[in-house]
């Protein structure tokens, strides 16, 4: 329970500060089975990146719902945007990792990539221009066509599972 309000604590500051600028930190998205977790924060477009690493530690198993954490930017109208996601099989231990894009409510995705539980991996979203946004995890890079506007915003989040996000950080850059 302690653990748990410090990293309420530590979410709250990080969202209460100015959202392009939070410091690297650590993120336990922890959540029963069938239930969803999120945080959503409003960011800068042109000139943002957010990274960490993400380390799939349990699944849990529910007839609906698979074990997922993701990591995404998006436009205000939710048409336009990018996103590294992670879904697991609770049969296998395993997951696979998917980048994407989404251009005018179409969207597009790279080839999966097979990652095991308990198997750490590194994410980068960065929005390179109005109209582009370059997204890696694990061995995976693709640069996407993606109009993402002055209104963005960040969603974190996982659902049917355990998973820690490190080094986890967003920022304005150059």
């Amino acid at each position: 329970m302690r653990s748990l309000f410090a990293i309420s604590v530590a979410i709250l500051a990080a969202s209460t500060a100015p959202a392009a600028q939070a410091a690297p930190m650590t993120y336990g998205c922890d959540t029963a089975a069938g239930r969803l977790s999120a945080i959503e924060v409003e960011v800068p477009s042109a000139g943002f990146v957010v990274s960490g690493t993400i380390t799939p530690n349990e699944f849990r198993k529910d007839p609906r719902w698979g074990p997922t954490v993701y990591v995404r930017v998006d436009s205000a109208d939710d048409q336009n945007g990018a996103q590294v996601r992670y879904s697991g099989d609770p049969k296998s231990k395993d997951g696979i990792i998917t980048l994407s894009g989404m251009a005018a409510g179409a969207e597009r995705k790279g080839d999966p990539q097979l990652a095991m539980i308990g198997k750490p991996f590194d994410f980068t979203i960065q929005v390179v221009s109005a109209s582009e946004v370059l997204v890696m995890a694990g061995g995976q890079k693709a640069k996407l066509p993606a109009a993402v506007g002055a209104n963005a915003k960040l969603t974190i989040g996982c659902s049917t599972g355990d998973f820690v996000f490190s080094n986890l950080e967003w920022k304005n850059t150059p």
